[in-house]
Parts: C-alpha cells; sequence; structure tokens
C-alpha cells in the first residue's frame, strides 16, 4: 500500500512536544541535520558554541554522511545551505525561542507555569515546524540529488539503524522498554526540579501506570515512511517528485499507523497531565532549581545568537544551482573510481 497525493497533503495534527516524540516521532532522518542545529542552540554548553558554529559545516557533513557518502558538490551544497539556515535562525527562530524562554522564567517566577502549559505547547509545535520548513528546501535538493549507489547506502544504513534499534527498546519486550522509559523520565525530572516530594512522585507513578510503550508501533510506521521515500525518491525527476518529496518530509505523520497514531496520542494525554501536575506542585526550593537550568539555557541561547552576529562564515553559491551544475561536470561513477586508482 503506498500513499496519494492527498493523504500527504498537510493534515491538523496533534502537538507532539517532547524531545523524545520530536527526534523520534515527528521528525524524519533526512530533517534531522537541522534539527541539531535547532537543539544546539539549547544544549550546547556556554563556552563551545563560537568554536561549534565554526566548525558546523564539518560537522554536519559528517552527521550526513553517517547515513550516505556524499561528494565534493553534495558537501557544497550543504555548506551553502547551512548559511541560509544560520541567517534564517538569527533574524527569525533564535529571537522567538530567545523570547519564548524568557516568558517562560517569568511565569516560573510568579508560579503561573500550569496555568500556560497549553500556551507554551502551542509554541514549541510552531517552532518544530517552522524549523521543518526552514530545513526542508536544502534537503529536498540533496535527496533528489543522491545518485543509485547513494540511495542503496542511505537505505541500507536506515535498516542497520532499525536492527540496532530492534535490538536497544524492543527485543527484551514491551515491559523493559516502559521501565527504561521511566527511569529516564525521572532521571529528566530531577535535573530539572531536584528531590521529588510525594505528590510528585504519585504523579508519576500515575503516568508509569497509564504509559503505553509504542516503541514497535513507531518503527512499523518507520519504515513505512522509508519505503514511501524510496519509492519517492526512485521516481523520475519531476516537479511533482519534488512536490511529493516535500510533503513527506514536512507531513511524516500521515504515514502513520492508526495503531501507532492512538497510542502516541494516549501517551501524549498522560504525559500532559503529568507536566501541568509537576508544574503546579513546585516547592519554593524546586523553582528556584527550575529557574537555575532555564537560565543555562537562556545564556546557551544567547551564546549561540552571538555565535552566528559575530562570527563569519565562508561565503558559498546558491546551493541548489551550484549543485546540479557541479554535479553535471562530474565524470561518471566508474570514470573516477579509475582516476583514483591510477
Amino acid at each position: 500500500m503506498t500513499l496519494t497525493n492527498a493523504e500527504l497533503e498537510p493534515a491538523d495534527d496533534p502537538c507532539v512536544v517532547s524531545p523524545q516524540d520530536v527526534f523520534r516521532n515527528r521528525l524524519p532522518a533526512l530533517l534531522r541535520p537541522c534539527g541539531c542545529i535547532i537543539i544546539l542552540c539549547v544544549f550546547t554548553t556556554a563556552c563551545t558554541t563560537t568554536f561549534f558554529y565554526r566548525h558546523m559545516d564539518w560537522l554536519l557533513i559528517r552527521f550526513v554522511e553517517g547515513y550516505v557518502k556524499l561528494d565534493e558538490p553534495q558537501k557544497q551544497h550543504v555548506r551553502a545551505d547551512l548559511n541560509r539556515v544560520t541567517a534564517a535562525l538569527e533574524h527569525g527562530l533564535l529571537p522567538d525561542l530567545q523570547a519564548m524562554l524568557d516568558r517562560l522564567a517569568e511565569d516560573n517566577r510568579r508560579g503561573v507555569m500550569a496555568a500556560n502549559l497549553d500556551h507554551y505547547m502551542q509554541q514549541v509545535e510552531i517552532l518544530y515546524k517552522r524549523a521543518a520548513r526552514l530545513a526542508e528546501p536544502g534537503i529536498s535538493t540533496l535527496a533528489l540529488s543522491l545518485d543509485d549507489e547513494q540511495k542503496k547506502q542511505l537505505f541500507q544504513e536506515f535498516a542497520r539503524r532499525d536492527e540496532k534499534f530492534v535490538r536497544k527498546y524492543i527485543a527484551r519486550g514491551e515491559e523493559h522498554a516502559r521501565e527504561r522509559h521511566f527511569r529516564t523520565l525521572r532521571k529528566n525530572v530531577r535535573k530539572w526540579i531536584g528531590s521529588i516530594g510525594p505528590e510528585q512522585g504519585l504523579a508519576l507513578q500515575t503516568y508509569d501506570e497509564n504509559y503505553q510503550a509504542n516503541e514497535q508501533r513507531w518503527l512499523k510506521s518507520r519504515q513505512y515512511w522509508q519505503a514511501e521515500l524510496k519509492r519517492v525518491l526512485d521516481r523520475d525527476a519531476s516537479d511533482a517528485k519534488s512536490a511529493r518529496l516535500t510533503k513527506l518530509l514536512l507531513q511524516p505523520q500521515n504515514t502513520w499507523s492508526p495503531d501507532y497514531r492512538n497510542v502516541a496520542e494516549q501517551n501524549r494525554g498522560v504525559g500532559v497531565a503529568l507536566t501541568r501536575q509537576l508544574a503546579d506542585q513546585l516547592n519554593d526550593n524546586q523553582r528556584v532549581k527550575f529557574a537555575r537550568q532555564l537560565v543555562k539555557n537562556q545564556q546557551r541561547v544567547d551564546s549561540f545568537a552571538r555565535a552566528i552576529a559575530t562570527t563569519k562564515r565562508p561565503e558559498t553559491a546558491g546551493p541548489q544551482a551550484s549543485l546540479s551544475a557541479a554535479k553535471a561536470a562530474l565524470p561518471p561513477a566508474s570514470l573516477a573510481h579509475k582516476a583514483d586508482n591510477h
């Protein structure tokens, strides 16, 4: 079974806002390079953001080559598109992320985070969608430039990572997956608010009782998305092919199976309830701890924004034009291989 054009049209979809959901459920592998840039804004230490930014093109290429070996024109495309993305971050996403963190800090100080939780969930969803739209043109251009050998590498790597996911999350059963998820959750809660009080412990226990392991359903949906991507990339070049790829990248939830979607929605509901309870039950010490963690992330975002503003990156030609022209000038792969061997 394959998707129709109508099924790949944008559709109203539920917000999925936890970091695990954004990177596992919502963000296709081809979009994760830009996702890594966005998350860098929050999780990179302030003392290293300038260094990271100066070397981001090399790091990003290395990340992509974890999936597929790029030729030199494709590497140039990645560098050029990175300039476009970081410029858009500087003048759009980063200021909005900074403003949201500032409002969150103020709401924490006033003790009204729980009341405004829906607003922050909506803002995170909006930022995610903007990041995906920002990444998509460059990712689509790169994906459409892959030759047959590169496409083979890409889907072999998808299969390898799927097998690794099975060994890590599925092979030992759903109960083990649930326990692992809950241990990680408690660790993250302690990181942000410190010691967990009795009422918060009960809220976590309620979450644990209602959360359903969804890894196996997710994997099936992921493999279906991969099959759709392969079908699109194997088609002859056309405007329809490009449009279909764009929809597949920006609307991956349209390839979710109904059972996966239902369980994801249920888990989202219990996750929202837990977040609301924890935010509503913070004591003074926990509020201070949360504020300190938030300040660290505000500083990291500010540091990354300054790195973009003050660090000069090399100018490159426009990504799509340079990629298509440079690839057209390359010798056939067989000739290049012979040249390398002589």
